[in-house]
């Protein structure tokens, strides 16, 4: 039974990005801030009924022995890792959400890829050190498991380069390295249905890295790149069971069709949902608290 409680304050986990307590403030929507010592939260949060203090990001079901008002009315996160302790909360209280094995398939990139096996065009991938790849899926790609923000990424070229990084590497996902030009689709889902506000170019410093160093939004594509990407993250969101909330899914485009590279259950960072909002004035952090509030209307 999914419960709602018009007048109640909401639960906020996590005090970054700012923009996430900026939304609720404008939109006159009381909150209790969650916010973990880690991400170093602001002095004070405002339009934040209280702050509390609990270490999430470590441990997500410390959120549970927090002492919270009476009729909370949802609890969100606009943050990677307070993304898990959110939905753990809303669904012991009975909230919608995006359900926590859903988030955790996005989080972890092989439930994800494995989920979606037979769902989406992949590439081939693995685990470093247990499945190693063949002759034939050089270049790959090697990133750990939990990751996000293009962080320890690695072009591997070669079977003798692999050779060498195998120790280091254990226990990474690898997949097949795929040429093309990189995008990111920016969504929020309303109960299953999945809204597309826009996709952004994506710039990177290349390989070996990969680190991303500007993004272009609106991006430029055909009407048969656009309409690929976007059946693409439908699909995608559809298998892992994404129902509620924002989602950043990237993407490489090659031949007009459209690959897909991993997913998240929150927007983009460096400021794309900004960016999304100045091009289409449409705003992801707004539509996202919109779709866990059903009483205050989507779009």
């Amino acid at each position: 039974m999914v419960m709602h409680h018009a007048h109640g304050p909401v639960v906020l986990i996590g005090a970054k990005p700012v923009d996430g307590f900026r939304t609720l403030a404008r939109m006159g929507i009381p909150f209790l801030c969650v916010a973990d010592p880690e991400e170093k939260p602001p002095a004070t949060v405002p339009g934040a009924i209280d702050v509390v203090h609990a270490p999430f990001r470590a441990d997500p079901l410390c959120v549970l022995g927090i002492p919270l008002p009476p009729a909370v009315r949802a609890v969100l996160s606009f943050t990677e890792l307070g993304s898990l302790p959110a939905a753990l909360l809303s669904e012991a209280l009975g909230l919608p959400t995006v359900p926590v094995r859903a988030v955790v398939r996005a989080r972890n990139k092989l439930l994800m890829r494995r989920t979606l096996a037979g769902v989406l065009e992949q590439p081939a991938f693995g685990v470093v050190g247990r499945d190693d790849p063949g002759p034939g899926d050089f270049p790959v790609v090697a990133k750990p498991v939990d990751g996000s923000g293009s962080r320890n990424v690695e072009h591997v070229p070669d079977a003798d380069t692999y050779a060498g990084r195998r120790t280091a590497l254990a226990g990474f996902l690898w997949e097949a390295y795929v040429t093309g030009a990189e995008y990111s689709v920016e969504a929020v889902s309303f109960d299953g249905r999945h809204e597309i506000l826009g996709i952004t170019a994506k710039r990177t410093n290349g390989r070996p890295y990969f680190i991303e160093t500007g993004h272009e939004v609106p991006a430029r594509l055909t009407p048969q790149e656009e309409r690929a990407a976007h059946a693409c993250v439908r699909r995608c969101l559809d298998a892992l069971e994404i129902t509620h909330g924002a989602s950043h899914t990237e993407v490489i485009l090659t031949g007009g069709r459209a690959v897909l590279l991993e997913t998240h259950t929150r927007g983009g960072g460096d400021r794309i949902p900004f960016l999304t909002r100045l091009v289409t004035g449409v705003d992801q952090y707004e539509l996202a608290v919109r779709s866990v509030l059903p009483e205050t209307g989507e779009g």
